[in-house]
């Protein structure tokens, strides 16, 4: 025995030297330490070591380590280094603007040589942090798994951490990471799952793995289910660990040293009957770090992120991958292309398209002709856009060219009410092209087709608005024919026509005649009182042509591919918020509104809008410039009244704002030169009184309020009007902007002919918006004509663009609400489902780039006003508190999966948010994802979340703390439902 002591002292002294004349950083090959496969923060390292006899050789790469060799493979994925840390502005794609550069945290700390952990020897964290490389797919579609694997040159003995996407993932000092199945002894039972256990009764070690021998303290974790078991060294049991778990998880069994353990650390099954279910174990983990600093039910390969995108999170986003060690950070940041998920191949649809043959030009002569159209200005369509549109309708339908069919209306009396077509053959069925002056309401039947057949029997086409019509203002897409496409006419007014289809049912019988006639409303007196404005009758239906479709089949095939639309309720959503990109800054003059000014209750209205934080108000109803110079003449004006209205409001809010919109009074004429003259010393006089004399600073003046109704005259005195008013206004003050024209519809047609002549007195352009005048219309049908609002104004930008490009001009959409009509008063307007419905505008508002927005109006009005006669605050009063308070800075990236659940996104400098519209009848229940999402503020006793929801029920604040919970949860929306999260970032 002393002999063999002796040989053993001489065999570690020659050890040791052949230790210390190695070059550093060479690999230790240890007699005490066998092969094992381990895991450093997240990569699976080999061990050159030999194993003992009784631990099988065969080694597999991790689960990890699978998985990303699949995907890679699958996905093609991108394998980008990085040297040295730097910044790096985004990838700006699709309707996504630049983000601005970040600037990250640069290192340039000296990396020290770092000696093998097994030799005891110190190391030097003093160590410069790089992302060496990234592998990830560029491309992923929705419901597959993203895979991001960061690979870092960090030192072993000290805890990283990386994050992605706002998910921190900690890498422990010293881990090592042990699959038992590769350390299973040779009778031991390996699984289909990748456990081990002993199937035999009786103690049993069957699972053994080198300990580290660095003389440091290790944390023990365990993954097991089923039994109990027990760690052992060698020649004696160490703990026994209790418990029966019917799932695998882990379990800290204590913390050892190589002095404790030994070797090797081993583990023992219980003693079993027969035919009993064993402990099964998975994995076995160490690492120098405690257990209240990390647990692996996080997980082991810290490095390794997933993310599976929803189908709102179709684009491009940029994400920062990071490193952070002993205070140093390094970043990178790459961009993944989330594509549709593959949808199902359908048959087909044939091929459509009509020759010659296959159509038969019905359109009568010589009506045109006959109808005198010279005679009507506004109906004037026929031009070149119009012939070259024609060009492009689908399918080959070649409509006549020079051919216009209009039906009477209130301004067109002489016109006819109906227009009987000769047919007198047998066709398959009817294809027409069609237009309007003016529009009726959403859904409305303007006009109709009566077929006529042989025998007597008849069969009615309806034409009903936005299905088979398009008309001037609202929709451009038709839910049951095909839009065609926009003709400006010589007066501004814009056409846009519409092919409809009609599928004979009785294919075998001769057609007589069809008959053209629109829908006349005499209305009576009771009528009237209700409903003031009677639109259908404004508008006349316009037939362009009509073409026979001889071929059965093709006939039913044209009328399946323009169907109308069915309605789909949607009771599930996703949506995707990116903090990341900010698409632009929210105007809070976007959340305004209109005022008819001084009067009773004007002090305690203002007391309460101090709570609504508005900052513009326009003045429209109760201000006029008849009422600040009654006479007419400017040597006598009437100021006082307005100067007192603006001075309270300032005393309640210093940062007010009110707009004046500047309408022509009663007693000017302005299509006369000296009329003009007049209406432009009042308008540059009341400018002198209120920001020259007074000094009030009021910053926006609106040169008229709906002129040119129903088309421009060719003299446009209105313009020549503006022109003169705001160059005299602009000598006055020339800090101030000068906007209009304020049409009742936003008219593109008109709107461009009005900047066109007066662009160069233009700071802002505005607009008024009612979707519609009958508090019948469905609620659907406003709901879904929301988009539109955003629409206006892209399409308002587009003209600004075209005639003057670069200039910056404040778009306005000074009045808008629900219904345009009071007699009677629209409901919904002072109900949860008006505050949807305004919540959803807004949404759009601001995603087409709208600086001001005034909903109509204030206070009292019926239901128009946010606040009642009481001056009691309505849900919608409810919603402009929460957006002017809370609604700030930048909108960001945001998607939903269906057009009826919306989501506005934005940030600021202390806060981060989103607003959820529901627009649905029934409760839908939205599964939220944020990327990129920020540092929110957390608290373990309090959540820091504010909630506000809008709702039947009424209006609810609280806390919650969903936002901060995760990137991804759940919230049920009830119907009709506005509901506003705001967090806080960290201080």
């Amino acid at each position: 025995m002393n002999k063999f002591f002796s040989l053993t002292i001489l065999l570690l002294i020659f050890f040791i030297g052949c230790d210390l004349a190695k070059p550093q950083g060479q690999k230790e090959e240890s007699l005490e330490t066998p092969t094992m496969n381990v895991s450093v923060s997240g990569a699976v390292l080999d061990n050159e070591n030999a194993l003992p006899a009784e631990v099988p050789l065969p080694t597999q790469p991790s689960a990890a380590q699978s998985s990303t060799a699949q995907s890679s493979a699958k996905q093609s994925p991108a394998e980008t280094e990085l040297s040295t840390v730097e910044a790096k502005p985004l990838h700006n794609t699709g309707n996504k603007p630049k983000k601005p550069e970040t600037k990250l945290v640069k290192t340039n700390s000296q990396t020290n040589s770092q000696t093998n952990s097994q030799t005891n020897s110190q190391t030097n964290h003093n160590h410069t942090v790089a992302v060496q490389s990234l592998k990830y797919p560029e491309t992923i579609r929705v419901g597959e798994t993203f895979q991001l694997t960061i690979t870092a040159d960090i030192p072993q003995d000290i805890e990283v951490s990386y994050r992605f996407n706002g998910t921190v993932h900690i890498a422990p000092p010293n881990l090592q990471v042990f699959r038992a199945a590769e350390h299973a002894r040779q009778d031991a039972k390996k699984l289909p799952n990748g456990a081990v256990t002993f199937d035999k009764s009786g103690y049993a070690t069957f699972v053994t793995v080198p300990f580290p021998q660095d003389n440091k303290e290790y944390t023990v974790w365990v993954r097991y289910r089923g039994r109990e078991f027990c760690l052992r060294r060698p020649e004696k049991e160490l703990r026994w660990i209790w418990g029966s778990p019917p799932k695998f998880g882990w379990i800290n069994t204590g913390r050892y040293t190589a002095q404790t353990v030994g070797p090797r650390l081993s583990i023992m099954s219980g003693k079993v009957s027969p035919n009993t279910p064993n402990v099964e174990i998975d994995q076995i983990l160490f690492t120098t770090a405690k257990e209240d600093s990390f647990h692996p039910s996080n997980g082991v390969d810290a490095n390794v992120f997933t993310w599976t995108p929803s189908v709102s999170a179709v684009g491009k986003h940029t994400f920062t991958a990071a490193v952070k060690v002993a205070g140093q950070t390094a970043e990178k940041q790459f961009t993944v292309d989330v594509l549709p998920a593959l949808s199902v191949k359908k048959s087909p649809e044939p091929e459509l398209r009509f020759t010659a043959k296959d159509c038969v030009d019905l359109t009568p002569q010589n009506i045109s002709a006959d109808l005198n159209l010279k005679k009507y200005p506004a109906l004037q369509l026929i031009n070149d856009t119009y012939r070259a549109l024609l060009q492009e309708i689908p399918f080959g339908l070649n409509f006549p060219n020079n051919f216009m069919l209009p039906l009477r209306a209130d301004v067109y009396p002489d016109l006819p009410d109906r227009m009987e077509l000769p047919i007198d053959r047998n066709i398959g069925g009817l294809a027409f092209l069609l237009t309007e002056y003016l529009q009726g309401e959403i859904d409305q039947e303007m006009a109709h087709f009566l077929v006529r057949y042989a025998d007597g029997t008849e069969e009615k086409i309806p034409l009903r608005e936005e299905v088979e019509l398009c008309g001037q203002i609202r929709s451009h897409n038709p839910r049951g024919g095909f839009f065609a496409g926009t003709v400006v006419s010589s007066s501004a007014n814009e056409y846009n026509l519409t092919v409809a289809a009609w599928k004979n049912p009785h294919p075998n019988k001769k057609i007589q005649t069809v008959t053209f006639s629109n829908i006349r409303s005499p209305l009576n007196q009771q009528k009237k009182e209700e409903n003031p404005l009677n639109v259908a009758n404004n508008s006349s239906q316009i037939l362009l042509g009509i073409l026979g479709i001889v071929d059965n089949k093709k006939a039913e095939t044209l009328a399946k591919i323009l169907p109308a639309t069915p309605d789909v309720l949607t009771q599930s959503a996703s949506v995707t918020v990116d903090f990341d990109y900010s698409e632009r800054n929210i105007n809070p003059y976007v959340f305004s509104t209109n005022e008819s000014g001084a009067g009773i209750g004007f002090d305690q209205y203002l007391l309460k809008m101090k709570e609504v934080n508005y900052c513009m108000l326009r003045f429209h109803a109760g201000f006029s410039l008849d009422s600040v110079y009654p006479k007419g003449k400017i040597d006598k004006p009437n100021y006082a009244v307005y100067v007192e209205m603006v001075k309270k409001s300032r005393t309640v809010n210093p940062d007010y704002q009110a707009m004046f919109c500047l309408k022509v009074p009663s007693f000017v004429d302005v299509s006369k030169p000296e009329g003009r003259q007049l209406f432009a010393d009042l308008c540059a006089d009341f400018v002198r009184e209120m920001n020259i004399k007074e000094q009030l600073g009021l910053t926006h003046w609106e040169i008229f309020n709906e002129p040119y109704a129903q088309g421009i005259p060719s003299d446009r005195w209105m313009w020549h009007t503006y022109n003169l008013a705001a160059k005299q206004m602009k000598k006055v003050d020339p800090n101030i902007k000068i906007g209009g024209y304020a049409p009742c519809w936003p008219m593109i047609g008109y709107i461009a002919d009005f900047y066109q002549h007066c662009h160069e007195n233009v700071d802002f352009l505005s607009w008024h918006k009612y979707p519609t005048g009958s508090a019948n219309t469905p609620t659907k049908n406003i709901m879904a004509g929301t988009p539109s609002f955003g629409k206006d104004a892209i399409d308002i930008r587009a003209v600004v663009e075209r005639i003057t490009p670069g200039k910056k001009v404040e778009l306005a959409i000074t009045e808008y609400n629900i219904n345009y009509s009071y007699k009677p008063h629209d409901p919904r307007q002072a109900t949860h489902i008006g505050a949807a419905w305004l919540a959803s505008v807004l949404n759009h508002l601001i995603r087409g780039g709208v600086d001001i927005g005034q909903t109509w109006h204030s206070r009292g009005g019926g239901t128009y006003g946010l606040f009642d006669h009481n001056n009691k605050p309505r849900p919608t009063a409810k919603l402009l508190f929460v957006a002017n308070n809370f609604i700030k800075g930048q909108q960001v990236w945001a998607q939903s999966s269906v057009p009826t659940v919306e989501c506005l996104a934005f940030r600021n400098e202390k806060t981060a948010g989103a607003m959820l519209v529901n627009k649905n009848p029934i409760p839908v229940t939205v599964t939220m994802e944020v990327l990129n999402p920020p540092d929110f503020a957390k608290s373990w006793v309090v959540p820091e979340t504010q909630s506000f929801s809008i709702s039947e029920t009424g209006f609810a604040a609280c806390y919650t703390d969903d936002w901060s919970k995760g990137t991804t949860w759940n919230v049920e929306l009830t119907p009709y439902e506005v509901r506003v999260l705001v967090s806080p970032f960290q201080k």
